[in-house]
Order: structure tokens, then C-alpha cells, then sequence
């Protein structure tokens, strides 16, 4: 799966997919002018006064941004150019030579880097630590390709206790309740987040690659290895 940036929160860094940085933000936030768009562009026709104030927004912002919010942020008057105006940005910001591109992540819209810079952007992160360890990210691949399924599935499958890990993506906001079995107990049944479609730039969890029963046989069996490994080494 794709990386992807997770949005800013208390206790989590910025990572290398992030487009901008708060300080910069702040300067812009700070040197806009009061009175609304028209304000903000003398001169400029409708179009591209809602393109530019969409570019703004875009940048402004440290998640995607859903329609709702674009049309909450725009005049009704506005409204019926948006759709052009987005289209309009993609197209400008798609070619290779670009080191920022729009893109529609879980049904919103941002602005990240090129992913043919990568490397390059990561270099800038690189002492960064870890915020997800190993562990985190297979149960996350569990509950990705499993969903929806119970803390008690998890744990079959992985053969240990995983309610520190759950507890780890669920503050990540990568995993939420999605709905309570009809069972003794009514325990939570697990499911992806938003953010988790946002994190590895897919649209939708339709984009998630297919595995094959055997890879999904795979996965079930990737904890086993590890845990055998990891007894080994303690006996040592």
C-alpha cells in the first residue's frame, strides 16, 4: 500500500507526503486580507477567482478536503464553478515537471508532492522516528482486507492479545468501530477510517490491491513466523 501523510495531530509528525508546513501557513493565514474572497482578488473573473480561492484553501489546509467543505467555504453564487475550477487545477498541477499534485484521496481533495520526489522529500524526514510499528501495520493490513471483523477475529488470527496494538490505530484514527455484534458481550466489530483511505492515497478501499486466498493465507500466517522469531530470540 501507497504511504500516505496522516493529518496532524497531538503526538504524530508531518510526513514526507505532507504539502507545507504550519509556519508557512500561518504567514499566509496571517497576511490575507479581511472581506472575503472578492477582497482577497480584485480583478479577477469569476472563474478564476473561485479557481484561486480553491488553491488557497488547498493549501491551506493540513487534510483533504471533502465538497462539503469547499461549498461551505465558497459563496452559493460560487458553487456552480467549482467543479470546472478543480479540474481546472488538476490539469495544471499533473505534469511531471510539477512537484505538487492535486489529487482525490477518500472522497476530498489535496495537494501532495510528486511522488517522483520522494526520495528527495523523505531525505527531509529522515530522523523522524516511526510512529507505527511493525505490529500496528499488519493488524492494519488485517483489518484492511478482513473487514469488518471483531477484536476477537484479530486475535485468532494473530495468536496474541491485540488490544495495545488496536488501541495504538484507533488513536492513529486509522481504525474505528464501525458497529457492535449481535453477540454475548455485543463486541465492537472493526472496520478502516477515512483517514486510512487519506494515509495511503486510495479513493476508496476498492483501490486496495487484491490478494490472492493464498496471500490472504499468508498474512493469517505472517504472525506465526514472527512470533516463533521472536521466541527463538528471547531463548537465546
Amino acid at each position: 500500500m501507497a504511504e500516505r501523510d496522516p493529518k496532524t495531530r497531538a503526538g504524530s509528525s508531518p510526513t514526507p507526503e505532507a504539502h507545507g508546513n504550519r509556519e508557512a501557513r500561518a504567514v499566509a493565514a496571517s497576511s490575507a486580507p479581511e472581506g472575503g474572497a472578492s477582497a482577497a482578488a480584485p480583478g479577477l473573473d469569476d472563474f478564476n477567482r473561485v479557481r484561486a480561492t480553491l488553491e488557497a484553501l488547498l493549501l491551506a489546509s493540513t487534510e483533504r478536503l471533502d465538497r462539503a467543505m469547499l461549498l461551505k467555504c465558497l459563496p452559493e453564487e460560487d458553487h456552480p464553478l467549482i467543479n470546472g475550477a478543480l479540474e481546472n487545477l488538476k490539469l495544471e498541477y499533473s505534469g511531471a515537471h510539477r512537484g505538487i499534485h492535486l489529487v482525490e484521496v477518500a472522497g476530498g481533495f489535496q495537494l501532495r508532492t510528486n511522488p517522483a520526489f520522494r526520495d528527495s522529500v523523505r531525505q527531509m524526514y529522515a530522523a523522524t522516528p516511526r510512529k507505527l510499528s511493525r505490529a500496528a501495520l499488519e493488524t492494519l493490513a488485517i483489518v484492511a482486507y478482513r473487514q469488518p471483523l471483531t477484536r476477537a477475529d484479530i486475535e485468532e488470527i494473530r495468536g496474541v492479545d491485540s488490544s495495545g496494538v488496536l488501541r495504538t490505530l484507533e488513536e492513529h484514527d486509522l481504525v474505528q468501530t464501525v458497529g457492535r455484534l449481535d453477540d454475548i458481550g455485543r463486541p465492537h466489530i472493526l472496520g478502516t477510517t477515512p483517514r486510512f483511505l487519506e494515509f495511503f492515497g486510495l479513493s476508496s478501499l476498492e483501490d486496495l490491491p487484491n490478494l490472492s486466498a493464498d496471500e490472504l493465507q499468508a498474512l493469517d500466517e505472517l504472525y506465526a513466523d514472527e512470533m516463533a522469531g521472536e521466541e527463538e530470540g528471547g531463548s537465546e
